[in-house]
């Protein structure tokens, strides 16, 4: 539900980052002070940026000195406070009252022990942080209810695990395309899992088309998609071709040419690795099949991406 958020501390000056260490230690106090010692145990990345982002908007920020609780031997700190951060404070605790529920919903009886007992533990926090915050709470509801409608538990539970997995393999990428490439993983299987739920209103042709989409890279072929479709292989190649303008063949060779730039541009993989990934079995047949729909060979594609971004760079400098 929530926890995606991280501060990228090692890019923030010492300003923003005394700025950010103010926000979180005020978010800490600001729910031990309106609902008890246990609700810090709920302090979130999330929430500390959702603190800065409302105080931001109360003009001048007041800081005071308080000693943490944590570590009460260490001096007093400089901790933010306002009435904003006290609304982050109650979305917080409404945030994780939900999440237990939701983890109460997921397991069994036994298995659902420990996330039951924290909840009767929040009771009396989320009581007073609905009370203050009833229109977010009812948000929240509303919300979680639409989405448990649409899944069924089986898609609930195998998302949850999905997210939590992609979030952890998503913190350790550093380049562009290697995070793209966990962000395009993630949603692959994420469409797998709510389509085998079939709990998704979309048409038989766009989720066709998603399917073909997602496995463009794969190379899947005619037959392969005809199958998913659960057609015979001509009926198919006529369904295909009435929703996309174009044959089967083509839309998959425009698919990868499309994919083949943004690997070049985006990263220092060799050519022949890139006709790997696109499931290309000879690099003469990928590059042919490139220049043939760009007009330049993957290597005369990748230089010429190179000079024009140096030309923009150098651009840029001199203004």
């Amino acid at each position: 539900m929530f926890g995606y958020v991280r501060p990228a501390l090692d890019r923030l000056g010492q300003e923003q980052k005394d700025a950010y260490q103010s926000a979180y230690c005020g978010l800490c106090h600001a729910l031990g002070r309106r609902h008890g010692w246990l609700a810090r145990m709920t302090l979130q990345y999330d929430f500390t940026f959702l603190a800065i982002v409302l105080a931001a908007g109360e003009g001048e920020d007041r800081l005071c000195c308080l000693r943490c609780p944590i570590h009460p031997c260490r001096r007093p700190r400089p901790c933010l406070t306002c009435s904003r951060l006290d609304a982050a404070a109650d979305q917080s605790v409404i945030l994780t009252w939900h999440k237990l529920s939701d983890d109460v919903a997921d397991h069994g009886l036994f298995s659902g022990l420990p996330y039951r007992f924290l909840r009767l533990l929040f009771r009396r926090a989320y009581r007073r942080a609905a009370g203050a915050q009833p229109a977010f709470d009812a948000q929240v509801r509303e919300g979680l209810a639409r989405l448990g409608g649409s899944l069924g538990p089986s898609a609930q539970l195998k998302l949850s695990g999905i997210m939590e997995r992609f979030r952890l393999r998503f913190d350790q990428q550093g380049r562009k395309h290697d995070s793209f490439l966990v962000l395009e993983k993630m949603w692959g299987v994420i469409f797998d899992a709510v389509d085998e739920d079939r709990c998704y209103a979309v048409s038989d042709e766009q989720r066709v088309l998603n399917y073909v989409d997602r496995n463009v890279k794969e190379g899947i072929g005619l037959d392969e998609a005809a199958e998913y479709a659960n057609m015979s292989s001509s009926y198919f190649s006529k369904f295909f071709k009435r929703i996309t303008g174009v044959n089967f063949i083509t839309y998959m060779m425009d698919g990868k040419i499309s994919a083949a730039k943004d690997m070049l541009t985006d990263t220092d993989m060799p050519v022949i690795n890139i006709a790997y990934e696109l499931s290309y079995s000879e690099t003469n047949y990928f590059g042919k099949a490139f220049k043939k729909k760009v007009g330049l060979t993957p290597t005369e594609y990748r230089e010429q991406h190179q000079h024009a971004r140096g030309a923009a760079e150098e651009g840029g400098a001199s203004r």
